[in-house]
């Protein structure tokens, strides 16, 4: 689950927003 977090990270900096609305960086 470290690619989830490491994805997650990178969305909220991109899309906070989306970064919530999916749950950790699920794309």
């Amino acid at each position: 689950m470290l690619l989830a977090a490491d994805e997650g990270e990178n969305v909220s900096i991109l899309e906070p927003d989306r970064d919530i609305r999916s749950g950790a960086g699920v794309k």
